[in-house]
């Protein structure tokens, strides 16, 4: 079986997940948090992301 190369990175709510090779990571995040914009560095279980938070009115 072949391992996979492609990893996910998605939020709802105050959550976070992030998935590769058959491990899922959840963890809490901002309330502000509207998505992720960019993965900046990966590396040995370590993410550096760029996001946009929501603006407050």
């Amino acid at each position: 079986m072949q391992k996979s190369t492609t990893a996910f990175l998605s939020s709802k709510g105050n959550y976070s997940t992030f998935s590769f090779n058959g491990t899922t990571l959840t963890f809490l995040t901002s309330k502000n948090l509207e998505r992720y914009t960019k993965v900046k560095k990966w590396d040995n279980g370590y993410i550096v992301v760029m996001a946009k938070n929501k603006s407050k009115k």
